[in-house]
């Protein structure tokens, strides 16, 4: 073999394992980037489901506080000043009572006797909300009640 065919095949050789080499980091470049995307769709994958967990959570917590605030089934404490200071707890249930089921009476009292305001306790606000409208304003015993 000449010089001149050595140097050749040498030159053959060496091209050929600059583009096995290319190859290869082509090949490592494409893993690579096969796994930096499957690791973006991983995360974006875990964003959807973290978000739809949060948006479940919400309509969980929504619906709680609907049941909670449905306002024919809760019961409503209603404030009733001006009542006559004689009045007792009896009294108060007799007036209120004609609204809806009554949970409890309250009349506050000091050392002298009736403040002259209670409480009446419905079983659903939609009885108190009621009497609230029929008997704010009427007048007992000269007093106007509120």
């Amino acid at each position: 073999m000449t010089s001149s065919a050595s140097a050749v095949a040498l030159a053959q050789q060496h091209h050929q394992q600059t583009t096995l080499i290319q190859a290869q980091l082509q090949q490592q470049q494409q893993q690579q980037l096969n796994g930096q995307q499957a690791t973006q769709l991983q995360q974006q994958q875990q964003v959807v489901v973290s978000s739809q967990q949060q948006q479940q959570q919400s309509q969980s917590v929504a619906a709680a506080v609907a049941a909670l605030t449905d306002s024919k089934s809760q019961p409503k404490r209603l404030h009733v000043s001006n009542i006559p200071f004689r009045f007792r707890d009896p009294d108060l249930r007799s007036m209120f009572g004609q609204f809806g089921n009554i949970l409890d009476v309250e009349i506050i009292f000091n050392e002298r006797g009736s403040k002259g305001f209670g409480f009446v306790t419905f079983a659903n606000s939609s009885d108190a909300e009621r009497a609230r409208e029929r008997l704010h304003g009427t007048v007992v015993e000269g007093r106007k009640i509120e």
